[in-house]
């Protein structure tokens, strides 16, 4: 095996398949943490019920803070998708 597999294949070596799964496992755990949070700052958001231009820059700060959040879940959620791939590459090779 050459290039890109035996890189590959040192790079599971260096690290093992145990740690990447926790890293996987704790990346999704954090994922499941942003994810609520973003839905509890949507609850707190849609619970005030004041008006004006300040409850109009709360609701607008909020919204984009549940979709920087969202955001981050998806990210993170990916990196779990990596970490995953590669344990599971790692047993393939």
């Amino acid at each position: 095996m050459s290039g890109l597999g035996d890189i590959a294949k040192g790079l599971v070596g260096f690290v093992g398949d145990a740690p990447l799964a926790h890293i996987q496992a704790e990346l999704a755990a954090l994922a499941g943490q942003v994810g609520d949070l973003a839905q509890e700052l949507e609850r707190t958001k849609d619970s005030v019920h004041w008006e004006g231009g300040a409850a109009d820059a709360f609701h607008r700060h909020a919204d984009q803070r549940v979709q920087d959040l969202r955001a981050l879940v998806r990210e993170l959620d990916a990196a779990a998708g990596a970490a995953g791939g590669v344990v599971v590459a790692g047993g393939l090779l």
